[in-house]
């Protein structure tokens, strides 16, 4: 089961445009660091044009889908696996234990350690 629902069309579409930009970016600096191309200008245009990709992608997002107004929801929490009614059954065996075995337990812990011997240098 997924934390998140599947994105919808208009969010699909604002990670590709975003993804491209990203994408152009990347291509236009490793162009650039390679030395491949003799005209800059084509790497700084790539670069340009996918920071221009970029900013529109996130203003898009940020106008279109406002994220700032959907919150989770932290008082109730996502499927854990963990179900209430096996956990009683546990808890109620754990404390169904015979009251002697824990008072020997609590005698064993509690019984003083014996005072340790220190030799007296003569």
């Amino acid at each position: 089961m997924s934390a998140r629902d599947k994105l919808s069309q208009q969010e699909q579409w604002l990670a590709y445009l975003i993804g491209a930009g990203i994408t152009l970016i990347i291509v236009g600096f490793v162009l650039n660091g390679l030395g491949t191309i003799d005209d800059s200008n084509i790497t700084t245009s790539l670069i340009l044009i996918g920071l221009a990709l970029l900013v529109i992608g996130a203003g898009a997002w940020l106008i279109l889908l406002r994220p700032w107004t959907q919150f989770d929801d932290l008082t109730t929490p996502h499927y854990t696996g963990h179900h209430a009614a096996d956990h009683a059954e546990d808890h109620a065996e754990d404390h169904a234990a015979e009251p002697e075995a824990v008072a020997e337990t609590v005698a064993a812990v509690v019984e003083p350690a014996p005072e340790p011997v220190v030799a007296a240098v003569a």
